[in-house]
């Protein structure tokens, strides 16, 4: 096989996805995705329903690959999205605010509003057509189901698809 051939495969399947609606960058051979929720306890003597709300934080951080001719597109665009993501993003915009920041898609989990809270660039001689890409993203959930559901529908398209 071919160096170019192996561009070529990596061109066609991204292994992450990340998107505020209106662009998508695809992110290529993801090297690590780390997803991390950190639960905290409410202190003793409060009342029960407090300790369901707002006891997680969540965040992920991913390093990946920006390959090929449009690198420095796809560059640009996480530049753009990190610092829209903070105003809403475009999917805020269409959905009044119910959704906002970014959407990350991937094998193991589709995680919307999230926002960018590290992005880091680095190139180097021995990779000259890729850009090694390192995002830390924390998410900020609106109150309402809607993380939920789409953590439910996720569930399913991915038991469904292992079955196929």
């Amino acid at each position: 096989m071919t160096s170019a051939s192996k561009l070529d495969e990596f061109q066609r399947l991204p292994s992450a996805i990340l998107t505020d609606g209106l662009l998508a960058v695809p992110l290529f051979a993801v090297q690590q995705l780390t997803f991390t929720e950190r639960y905290t306890m409410p202190p003793i003597g409060t009342p029960s329903f407090r300790a369901a709300v707002g006891n997680a934080d969540e965040s992920a951080s991913l390093s990946a690959l920006l390959i090929g001719p449009q690198r420095h597109a796809w560059k640009q665009g996480l530049e753009l999205m990190a610092s829209f993501a903070k105003r809403g993003g475009a999917i805020g915009r269409f959905t009044g605010g119910k959704v906002s920041g970014l959407i990350l898609a991937t094998r193991m989990s589709v995680r919307m509003n999230m926002h960018v809270t590290e992005l880091q660039f680095m190139a180097s001689t021995q990779r000259i057509d890729t850009i090694q890409v390192t995002i830390g993203l924390q998410h900020v959930a609106p109150p309402g189901p809607v993380d939920l559901l789409v953590d439910a529908g996720m569930l399913a398209a991915s038991t469904a698809t292992e079955f196929l």
